[in-house]
């Protein structure tokens, strides 16, 4: 008997358990599903749409252009796919403008950048330099690193311009690229006020304003100041 009770109590304890791990499963689920559902796409397709006008405007709407990538903008449904999606549909409409080559660039453990590594940042602008711009849709590695390991490129097409929705890394990260004229404009979360909008906006251009910003040479001190977003 007492054997029959430790297989009942083991069946017990089992069973319990597979209800546990039942419930937390669906609780990750749950969340996973809400969060995908509740992704503002509306707000990546802005900034894909920003990131093509700003590109356009730099070029002077003729030449060609370079854009660098990672593999996650190649997840369909993801929010970089929707900004990446939005930036190509927005070039088609302007003829005169050719992408010329998309790069993707994987992670470098051995480097202190998560978005392009020093090495291929280094590479990419000599080897495109003489492209009419280069839009990277990942972060810069740091300054300082770049300089400490002479990573430096020593050729830079005219116009290069970034796209990062990321939380910004320090401060002076970007400010020093403008500094040194290797940035011609930064897209990035918000640093001053934002403009007068409709209490909830609508179209991907109003959620852009909400949240993200352009920056240039006339204007990047502002990235020293505190994100502007709610």
């Amino acid at each position: 008997m007492e054997i029959i009770e430790q297989i009942r109590d083991r069946k017990a304890t089992v069973g319990i358990t597979g209800i546990v791990l039942l419930i937390a499963l669906v609780s990750i689920w749950s969340q996973t599903c809400s969060t995908t559902l509740k992704m503002n796409h509306k707000l990546y397709d802005g900034i894909g749409q920003v990131a093509a006008v700003e590109t356009v405007a730099a070029v002077r709407d003729h030449g060609q252009i370079v854009a660098v990538i990672d593999g996650s903008f190649a997840v369909a449904g993801a929010a970089h796919h929707d900004e990446w999606q939005t930036f190509q549909r927005e070039l088609k409409k302007h003829p005169g403008i050719s992408l010329g080559a998309t790069k993707t660039v994987e992670l470098d453990l051995n480097d202190t950048s998560t978005g392009c590594s020093s090495k291929d940042f280094k590479k990419l602008m000599e080897e495109y330099s003489d492209v009419d711009a280069i839009v990277f849709f990942i972060s810069l590695p740091d300054w300082k690193w770049l300089q400490q390991h002479q990573l430096i490129p020593q050729r830079l097409p005219p116009h290069v311009i970034v796209v990062d929705t990321g939380a910004l890394p320090a401060q002076g990260h970007y400010s020093e690229y403008f500094a040194n004229s290797f940035v011609s404009e930064l897209i990035a979360e918000r640093r001053s006020p934002a403009p007068a909008l409709p209490a909830k906006p609508k179209t991907p251009r109003e959620w852009f304003d909400q949240y993200f910003q352009v920056f240039t040479p006339e204007n990047y001190e502002l990235l020293t100041a505190p994100s502007g977003n709610p």
